[in-house]
């Protein structure tokens, strides 16, 4: 006869984990995150084709007018290589016209006044300039090199004046307010090699054909010793046509 059954025995140790069962179904998607910050801007890129030229725009309003250009005519006068002599008495304030290349014999610089004349002989034609053209003399310009060492007494100034005559005339006649000074003025010791230069602005009709004769002469504000300037001379007018 079978006994009655004991009672259970304590619990074994537990056995080896199991083999892992197959993955199960994914799971439902989760709600999306918040949006992360900005990252740094990125290198820039190249530079793209240049696009195709626009249209023309439209003209711009003719714009004014520009000045009318002169036309010019030029009559140079020079003493060449002979110096010019030009003297101032003691008791005059101005001295003895020259004219470029040679003396004027009896000529008073007082011969100032509108319709003052000088008669040019025949063989002296060659010192006044014939001009090319009609128009208006607008412009002089003039220098004188001393040649020789001078010493004045007083100060004195080189002028210079302009004669004209028509053409095939032997008579010149002083051309009104053509007077004008070089500069610098000279007084004491005068050194060859000084420059006087000066130039003046007219506005005066001339003729083509028409001759002009170019006058030097001293001048001054005192009396004194006589004095004297020997010197080269360039003359220069500007007419305009």
């Amino acid at each position: 006869m079978q006994g009655d059954e004991g009672p259970t025995g304590p619990t074994g140790p537990t056995g080896p984990t199991g083999d892992a069962g197959p993955q199960g179904p994914a799971g439902a998607e989760g709600a999306t995150g918040p949006t992360g910050p900005t990252g740094d801007a990125g290198p820039a890129g190249a530079t793209g084709a240049e696009g195709p030229t626009g249209p023309t725009g439209p003209t711009g309003p003719t714009g004014p007018a520009g000045v009318t250009a002169r036309t010019i005519s030029t009559a140079a006068f020079t003493s060449g290589d002979t110096p010019l002599t030009t003297s101032l008495a003691a008791e005059d304030t101005t001295g003895n016209l020259r004219y470029v290349g040679n003396a004027v014999s009896g000529q008073s610089t007082n011969d100032q006044v509108p319709g003052a004349q000088i008669v040019l002989p025949a063989a002296d034609m060659k010192y006044a300039v014939t001009l090319p053209a009609a128009g208006r003399l607008k412009e002089v310009y003039a220098d004188y090199v001393v040649t020789a060492l001078e010493q004045f007494t007083r100060t004195a100034r080189l002028y210079v004046r302009l004669y004209t005559a028509p053409a095939g005339s032997l008579t010149f006649t002083y051309l009104e307010g053509s007077d004008f000074p070089l500069s610098p003025a000279v007084s004491g010791s005068v050194p060859a090699g000084t420059v006087l230069a000066g130039n003046t602005a007219l506005d005066a009709p001339v003729n083509a054909g028409e001759k002009m004769l170019a006058i030097v002469y001293l001048g001054s504000d005192d009396t004194g010793d006589e004095e004297s300037l020997s010197g080269v001379v360039s003359l220069s007018t500007v007419v305009e046509v």
